[in-house]
């Protein structure tokens, strides 16, 4: 599916009888969703976003939660052959490589890597575009942008 497909609310909301607390579960599909690597912010400053990996599409690709109405829309189309690690040791997937994307929370652009590219996409206007390339090399270790979201850093190495 293209960048800008959407998805309908999945949320559910549960009553926990115990604690008299509301429980919301944000997805609730077939696929594997997950958030960034747990220490990457998934959530923007504003509260009003999740970015999340799914493999909804049978590929590993990136997806924002609109956190006020469910609304689940795709950002990446990625299409590198293997997505590295995969959640549940799923070997093979496609799409981004997966758990190396970052939220730029100061800029609202999501940062991924797809082949030897690296790739943002704006979570509200949808623009996709080339960062940069690193010919012959290959991202393989966790991101993470400054908190004015002017640098980004990432660990690479030969492929």
């Amino acid at each position: 599916m293209p960048i800008g497909t959407q998805y309908p609310t999945e949320w559910t909301t549960h009553h926990d009888p115990a604690t008299g607390r509301t429980i919301r579960q944000l997805t609730n599909g077939p696929a594997n969703n997950y958030p960034l690597y747990y220490f990457i912010p998934s959530i923007t400053h504003q509260n009003d976003a999740l970015v999340f990996h799914s493999e909804r599409s049978g590929w590993v690709q990136l997806y924002k939660l609109d956190l006020t109405d469910g609304t689940i829309t795709q950002l990446s189309d990625g299409h590198t052959r293997d997505s590295g690690w995969a959640i549940w040791c799923e070997p093979h997937l496609r799409g981004i490589y997966n758990h190396l994307s970052a939220l730029n929370q100061a800029k609202r652009e999501v940062y991924y890597f797809q082949d030897e590219e690296v790739r943002s996409t704006h979570l509200d206007t949808l623009e996709n575009r080339l960062v940069c390339t690193i010919p012959g090399r290959i991202s393989i270790g966790q991101t993470g942008f400054s908190p004015d979201g002017k640098q980004f850093a990432f660990i690479h190495a030969d492929r």
